[in-house]
């Protein structure tokens, strides 16, 4: 009997203890932005590599507008990286205070609950006869 009392009492303790803060939120967050970061930073490298080709040989066209494109690109990418940096090492907040627990008296609650059984022997066993006769009962 003590031996079950004790394992209900660590059960309820170790329900009473918090989870751990979940980081998923910010994972899945870098994972979601690293692709993007990287492909506009190619496609800001490829207009700005097009652009300074097409300056260069003035017969094949303006090079302006891969110029523009590629600073929107290489804006884009920059504010990617950004939101990476601040998912990943972002404003910390200051942890907060430990919540004082109550805490659970196993053995307290094992002797009481031992000397219950003890003095009210005749009586818990009339009790529990007659839940076992409702139970049958009720099954039928």
């Amino acid at each position: 009997m003590q031996e079950f009392l004790r394992l209900a009492a660590k059960v309820a303790d170790a329900a009473i203890a918090e989870p751990p803060p979940s980081f998923t939120g910010r994972v899945a967050t870098i994972v979601a932005l690293i692709p993007i970061a990287t492909a506009l930073g190619f496609a800001a490298i490829g207009f700005a590599v097009t652009g300074v080709w097409l300056r260069l040989a003035p017969e094949i066209g303006e090079g302006a507008a891969s110029l523009v494109v590629a600073a929107i690109l290489l804006a884009g990418c920059a504010a990617a990286v950004i939101a990476i940096y601040y998912a990943y090492r972002g404003p910390r907040r200051a942890a907060p205070a430990p919540r004082s627990l109550p805490s659970v008296n196993v053995e307290a609650i094992v002797d009481e609950a031992s000397d219950l059984v003890r003095r009210n022997k005749s009586t818990l066993l009339i009790a529990a006869f007659v839940a076992g006769l409702l139970t049958e009962q009720n099954r039928r």
